[in-house]
């Protein structure tokens, strides 16, 4: 924005589980997730996060790679899956099956199309100012607040210098390793997730 002098608002990172502690309430008009959604640890609430802090007519814009988590083989990051059927936008996992189209009816109109080159794209535009009640199991600020405790010990407790080492060889590592797989096209991605998921 500063070499094109644009007056626009700042892009602010977010955590999308928690995007409504850091963003007022009906206040931002575009939120964008690229290949990014399926990894977070409860995707659903991203999503009503986000719409949270959306203004009446604001868009949540998802750009997504479909069914990573079965690709990865449930590895890491990769917990849930992100697809496309019959026009409605799906999370789902081997435990869960949820028609995001469905479940944000009332509140939110839900645009999902399969790309050419395989992609996910799913529009959603936030038509009311009130969450419907089956979304409310999906804020629950103590809950959070515990979760994120949890998290903060976890990471202090193994936080020692063995662990950091560790931790920054791995990472150089999988940053050198992406770095290469980031230059290849698409299909050969695929297949080499494939291969390495067949090993």
């Amino acid at each position: 924005m500063e070499k094109y002098k644009k007056n626009l608002p700042e892009i602010e990172f977010g955590i999308s589980e928690f995007l409504s502690a850091f963003i007022p309430a009906n206040s931002a008009c575009l939120i964008t997730c690229q290949n990014a959604l399926d990894h977070s640890s409860t995707p659903v609430k991203g999503i009503v996060e986000a719409l949270s802090v959306l203004s009446l007519g604001g868009i949540l814009y998802l750009n997504h790679h479909p069914n990573e988590a079965e690709l990865e083989r449930y590895k890491g990051f990769h917990q849930y899956n992100i697809s496309e059927e019959e026009g409605d936008f799906i999370l789902w996992n081997k435990t869960e099956h949820i028609n995001i189209t469905n479940l944000l009816k009332g509140y939110a109109h839900v645009s999902t199309v399969r790309m050419d080159n395989g992609h996910i794209v799913s529009i959603i535009t936030k038509t009311s100012e009130n969450p419907p009640a089956q979304l409310s199991k999906y804020i629950n600020d103590k809950q959070d607040k515990g979760n994120l405790c949890k998290c903060i010990m976890e990471y202090q407790f193994s936080n020692c210098l063995y662990s950091q080492l560790k931790h920054s060889i791995s990472y150089s590592i999988f940053n050198i390793i992406q770095c290469f797989t980031q230059m290849l096209p698409w299909e050969y991605k695929m297949k080499l997730k494939e291969l390495i998921g067949q090993k």
